[in-house]
């Protein structure tokens, strides 16, 4: 049994989330042909810099907790992908995607779950209503009109399933617009724009990092998926939710 803890609440001044595709390259001795073929299974991978100063000054003792628990790399931790243009202000041309909030009934977080993880909240313009089309395509309505609303890149959700979205997309001045998108979504109903992937990750090495004086410093990680038939089964801890 292999443990999946949950990642700490710490901020990043760099990440990075992307996919490696191994291939099996040869060549003919006869014709010089090459031929390239897959070589293993696709997986994600990761980096992240976190910053050893953010969540209050915390964040380098959440990350030296993190490395205790991970225990050289016995365990996992579970990480959700970085918007694709995550270092930029909430942009008022992007109104009509989703984003993260928190309820906080102070001092505490609100301890409302769903086993084995937290409830998900989103706010947005409104309730946006998807339809798939022919040609791994989306029709989207309810959205603010004339307007960007997709970047390549980014994730949409839409009946449980995420896909990537290919072409940048712009509402029209009825609040429409046709995303396209690398995998097919089915049917219809309401859909999410700006969701993110998730998955389980092995830490490549585990970081170190030397404190500075008197500035603040960073912890840089990397990672790649893993899947449960290679290592689980999979335990889901979040040890850093209150109780």
């Amino acid at each position: 049994m292999v443990n999946v803890y949950a990642w700490p609440p710490v901020d990043y001044v760099a990440a990075e989330w992307t996919i490696i595709d191994p291939v099996s390259r040869s060549r003919s001795l006869i014709t010089g042909a090459s031929y390239i073929s897959a070589a293993q299974r696709r997986r994600r991978v990761a980096s992240l810099d976190v910053a050893a100063l953010s969540a209050d000054r915390n964040g380098a003792g959440y990350i030296e907790v993190l490395k205790r628990l991970l225990d050289g790399g016995v365990h996992l931790v579970r990480l959700h992908s970085t918007p694709i243009n995550w270092h930029l202000d909430d942009m008022s041309d992007n109104a009509g995607r989703t984003k993260p909030v928190s309820w906080i009934v102070p001092p505490a977080e609100v301890t409302w779950l769903t086993p084995p993880a937290t409830v998900d909240w989103w706010t947005g313009p409104g309730v946006t209503y998807g339809e798939a089309l022919s040609g791994n395509r989306v029709r989207v309505t309810g959205l603010p009109t004339n307007m960007p609303v997709a970047r390549p890149g980014e994730f949409v959700t839409m009946g449980g399933r995420t896909s990537m979205v290919m072409r940048p997309a712009r509402s029209d001045g009825s609040g429409e617009a046709v995303l396209y998108l690398l995998e097919p979504l089915t049917g219809s109903g309401t859909i999410e724009i700006g969701t993110r992937e998730t998955g389980v990750f092995e830490a490549d090495a585990m970081p170190r990092s030397a404190q500075p004086v008197g500035q603040n410093w960073s912890y840089q990680w990397t990672f790649t998926e893993v899947f449960e038939d290679e290592r689980g089964p999979f335990t889901e801890i979040d040890p850093w939710r209150p109780v």
